[in-house]
């Protein structure tokens, strides 16, 4: 249940970046989405729940580390973590992250003021009201 949460989130962040007139196709692949289905049952759940914590405690806005289920589930260490060999650290210039706020900052759109508490907290309930939504990728 938690991983179909967990997917279902990073593709309405996915969704609501492209929306936005980013071109960020590349934030959440399905290459991404297979380096979740790989993490044990229990990373899953504690991720799941340290995120919705983050969310709904934490008051969390932005692309902050304690909104990217990656980031959460090694613990902040991109040494371990698999998201930046494909995309790069957060601290590189040439990372896809540094290139997201990048283009949104030309676009007007910072992301802590689309990407604010309300709109996860109402992502969160979309996630729990619609559980059985299909997936882009896994089919």
């Amino acid at each position: 249940m938690e991983l179909r949460r967990l997917l279902l989130f990073m593709e309405l962040m996915s969704k609501k970046i492209e929306n936005t007139g980013a071109n960020v196709k590349w934030f959440y692949t399905p290459a991404d989405e297979k380096l979740l289905i790989k993490m044990d049952e229990e990373s899953i759940k504690n991720t799941w729940n340290k995120l919705v914590s983050n969310i709904k405690e934490e008051n969390s806005t932005g692309f902050s580390e304690k909104l990217f289920p990656f980031c959460i589930a090694y613990d902040m260490n991109c040494k371990y973590c698999t998201y930046p060999k494909n995309h790069g650290t957060c601290e590189e210039q040439s990372s896809d992250l540094t290139r997201l706020t990048t283009q949104l900052t030309d676009l007007r759109f910072p992301s802590h003021s689309i990407f604010n508490n309300e709109f996860y907290l109402d992502l969160l309930e979309d996630i729990l009201s619609t559980p059985n939504r299909t997936l882009i990728y896994t089919r």
